[in-house]
């Protein structure tokens, strides 16, 4: 860690502070949504699964361990946004090894899997060289992430059953229990962030695949009108609920389920209304 250190510079900080993002439980949220919206909604959905599974299973090891993050003036700490909690194994690095490796594993293609290549290790790198993990954290990540792939057709059959099955409201309820179940076991502001979003996405997704039913599919120009229209109605309900709301517990959890729904349900019927995208 010392010897990543090292090389330390303000550019790199900058640098290391950006590819650290990539890992982070906000951009995978908005990056799931883009999917749903622009590329494959089924792969969208399964994806949520996949990363509140992940998300699951590392804040259960972490309260297992209970390892110490690193700290000065042992280290160099650079950067905490995003650093909280124990310190075993990276979550950074975890849902990136989780979600490019499913992503690699569906979609087979060079180009993803040589994204996957350079964008895990980046950001297990950058988690040492920031000061927040220790070596063995990032390959815990990598392991653990490693295992949420090995796991994920299990994942997805399930996930299938609950989108593709008879009871409407017993498949919206699923992600919101699963979603309460997670959360009991770890009552955080990083665990009601995912919890709630993953819920409000998983459910809005049965509820649009059953009234809905738009179509993710067009021409390219209509694929880009949506993302900027639907990150704009993400973000005013991210923002505008968090204005309203006190950081607690249980309110980031309400305010992210219906930042979920925005992006699942919301959007998409805004989208048919608008003419951006067709039914099935």
């Amino acid at each position: 860690m010392r010897f990543v250190q090292k090389f330390g510079n303000p550019v790199l900080d900058i640098f290391f502070i950006c590819v650290t993002s990539v890992g982070s439980d906000e951009f995978l949220m908005i990056v799931l949504a883009s999917m749903y919206w622009c590329v494959d909604k089924s792969l969208g959905y399964l994806t949520g699964i996949v990363l509140l599974a992940s998300a699951g299973l590392n804040n259960l090891i972490k309260d297992i361990v209970r390892a110490p993050r690193p700290s000065a003036p042992a280290v160099r700490v650079v950067y905490t946004g995003g650093a909280t909690g124990f310190s075993f194994p990276s979550g950074h690095t975890q849902n990136a090894m989780a979600f490019w490796g499913v992503l690699t594993r569906e979609t087979r293609t060079r180009a993803i899997m040589r994204a996957a290549l350079v964008v895990i290790p980046l950001v297990g790198l950058s988690r040492m060289y920031l000061g927040v993990h220790w070596p063995a954290d990032v390959l815990g990540g990598i392991l653990f992430g490693g295992l949420v792939v090995a796991l994920y057709p299990s994942l997805a059959s399930a996930g299938a059953r609950v989108f593709e099955g008879r009871l409407l409201a017993l498949r919206c309820a699923v992600p919101l229990v699963l979603s309460v179940v997670f959360l009991a076991g770890d009552p955080t502001l990083d665990a009601a962030k995912i919890a709630g979003f993953v819920a409000g996405f998983g459910s809005g997704a049965v509820f649009e695949n059953a009234f809905i039913r738009f179509s993710e599919l067009g021409p390219k120009s209509r694929r880009v009108q949506r993302f900027v229209l639907g990150a704009i109605l993400v973000l005013a309900v991210r923002l505008g609920l968090k204005a309203l709301m006190p950081d607690t517990v249980v309110l980031t959890y309400l305010r992210y389920l219906a930042v979920g729904l925005t992006g699942s349900v919301i959007a998409p019927a805004t989208f048919v209304r608008l003419g951006l995208a067709d039914t099935r």
